[in-house]
């Protein structure tokens, strides 16, 4: 009876656990819900049209916040080169250690198209169009 009572503690102590778990929103959660608007990133086109490729894998992200674009990666590519320019009158380049995760690059939040160009050790280009 003692070895029954103390499996039902046990498993009403996990239940409990994994309730309070499920129910539990994380921080990066929080942070995804208050993120700015995607910036949607593709591999310049490297082969002639109608040549068929196989699928490319985008390592990086970006999201356009109030005054300026946050650049990420998901993987580490060594350091790119980064650049961003605008019919609004920007002109910003540096580079981006994407071992580090993340990098903030700033904008002048101006009406225009804007242009983020990500080059690679190896001479692939990203880019990232948007308009405010």
């Amino acid at each position: 009876m003692k070895k029954r009572t103390l499996l039902n503690g046990i498993a009403c102590c996990i239940f409990c656990i994994f309730g309070c778990l499920t129910s539990y929103d994380s921080y990066a959660s929080y942070i995804k819900q208050t993120d700015g608007e995607d910036i949607i990133i593709s591999q310049k086109p490297i082969n002639p049209q109608g040549v068929p490729r196989t699928p490319i894998i985008i390592p990086f992200y970006a999201e356009l916040e109030s005054g300026y674009v946050l650049l990420g990666s998901f993987s580490s590519c060594g350091i790119v080169d980064v650049s961003l320019t605008s019919t609004a009158g920007d002109d910003y380049s540096t580079v981006f250690d994407t071992a580090n995760g993340s990098i903030i690059i700033p904008i002048s939040g101006n009406t225009g198209d804007y242009v983020l160009l990500i080059t690679t050790p190896a001479g692939t280009e990203y880019i990232g169009e948007f308009s405010i």
